[in-house]
Order: C-alpha cells, then sequence, then structure tokens
C-alpha cells in the first residue's frame, strides 16, 4: 500500500515537473505574454503550480516592460479568482469530489471555510498575498456564497500586491534581482502577512 502511494506521489511530482518545464520554455516565446496569461488565469482555479516564478522569468527576460507584464498577470489572476468563485457557488456538487482529490483535503476545506466565515477580505487576501493555493481560497468563497465585493477587493489588493512587488523589483533592478526574489522574497510575503494578522486580531481584541 505504501509503494502504491509512493508511485503515485512521484507520478505526479513527474507530471508537475514536466508542467513546470513546458511553462518555462513557452514564457521564452514571442506569444509568451498571451500564455502568462492564460496560465496565471486558470492557476487562480485549479493549477497548482503558482505563477511567480514564470512571471519572474518573463519580468527578467524584459525588465522595462515588466510592470506591463505584471499587470497582465494581475488582471488575469483576479479574473481567474472570479471565476473561480462562479464555479464554487454554481458547480461545487459536480467538481467537489475531483478537487479533495487532486487539489486540497476535506480536511483542510472545511478549515478554511471556517476562517472564511471570519473575516472574506482578510482571508482573499491573504490566498492571494501569501505562498498559499490561492484557488482554494477562491473556489471556498463561492461554496460559501458570500459576499463578492470584500472577495474580489481581497483578491485585487492581494495579488497586486505580491506581484507588484516582483515586478517593481524586476524594472527598477533587471535580472541582478532575480537571485535575492528566488531565495527571500517569500519569507517577506509570509512575514508581512504575519504582521497584518497581528495587527487585525489586535483591532478586534481592544
Amino acid at each position: 500500500m505504501e509503494e502504491v502511494e509512493s508511485n503515485s506521489k512521484a507520478k505526479k511530482n513527474n507530471i508537475l515537473r514536466q508542467v513546470y518545464d513546458f511553462t518555462m520554455k513557452q514564457c521564452e516565446k514571442p506569444s509568451a505574454d498571451i500564455f502568462l496569461a492564460v496560465f496565471s488565469f486558470f492557476e487562480a482555479i485549479i493549477i497548482p503550480i503558482p505563477t511567480d516564478p514564470f512571471l519572474l522569468a518573463r519580468a527578467t527576460a524584459k525588465p522595462k516592460k515588466a510592470l506591463h507584464i505584471t499587470t497582465i498577470v494581475v488582471v488575469t489572476s483576479v479574473l481567474g479568482a472570479a471565476a473561480g468563485y462562479y464555479i464554487g457557488m454554481t458547480m461545487w456538487e459536480s467538481i467537489g469530489p475531483f478537487f479533495y482529490k487532486h487539489v486540497i483535503h476535506e480536511e483542510t476545506f472545511r478549515i478554511v471555510q471556517k476562517r472564511f466565515s471570519d473575516s472574506a477580505f482578510l482571508f482573499t487576501f491573504l490566498g492571494g498575498f501569501t505562498p498559499l493555493p490561492f484557488k482554494v481560497f477562491a473556489v471556498t468563497a463561492g461554496t460559501m456564497k458570500l459576499s463578492f465585493a470584500p472577495f474580489i477587493l481581497g483578491a485585487i489588493i492581494g495579488r497586486g500586491m505580491r506581484f507588484y512587488t516582483i515586478g517593481a523589483l524586476v524594472y527598477y533592478y533587471g535580472e541582478t534581482i532575480k537571485t535575492f526574489i528566488e531565495e527571500r522574497l517569500e519569507k517577506f510575503f509570509w512575514g508581512t502577512a504575519v504582521v497584518v494578522v497581528l495587527l487585525v486580531s489586535l483591532k478586534y481584541a481592544i
């Protein structure tokens, strides 16, 4: 049984690696911006690989267009989040089993639902800003039929802050900043998220 699970996990990791390598190659082509827009849209719904490394690869290839490329990614990611919300709201009974099997464990999903009931805006922002799988937050908000306005606002701010941090750094520092982003930026995102949560918790505690 353990061997079967191990083989299944290895096969899944191999598929993800192939998808990663394929996507990275697409980012080198003239049509890269279009491909990146499509990838960013579906990453907010179902794709298990984050957009960040591909945005970084594309932006460092054309530093002067970094902010333009970032805008494309932010817009399509937010549109993807809206689509994920709609899918969760209208199609969850059909896609739920698939989601549990391939995207998130049911127990984790229930935890996210519980947190969402506390603050749709805050947890959408955290899902968009941190390395957490954003698709889970988008679909979950839809399944709970949460107010769309705070959800989409959290998505815009969270995704915007995350991706524009990368785009701005590349725009001003060029390819020399790539190693710094790859090695340290994720820690910055997590640190900022912790500070935001603490500030909000303190606000409600007073």
